[in-house]
């Protein structure tokens, strides 16, 4: 990954955008809190080692697209 993930963070959580993982029964879907504008992805995940990755590359995404 081309960013540091503590700097994604850091700039995501300054302009108020949260990225945070929510069960959905079977699994984990990733949400993400965009100044009060709440949006779950649909996307299901299995394991703890999948849904870390997905929360880095979520906040890595938000911080390139918005920087």
């Amino acid at each position: 990954m081309d960013e540091d993930v503590s700097d994604a963070m850091s700039f995501c959580f300054k302009n108020k955008i949260k990225c945070y993982p929510v069960s959905c029964g079977f699994g984990w879907k990733i949400q993400v809190d965009n100044n009060g504008k709440i949006n779950t992805y649909s996307k299901i995940l299995n394991d703890n080692n999948e849904k870390n990755d997905a929360v880095v590359k979520t906040y890595i995404h938000f911080y390139n697209k918005l920087k």
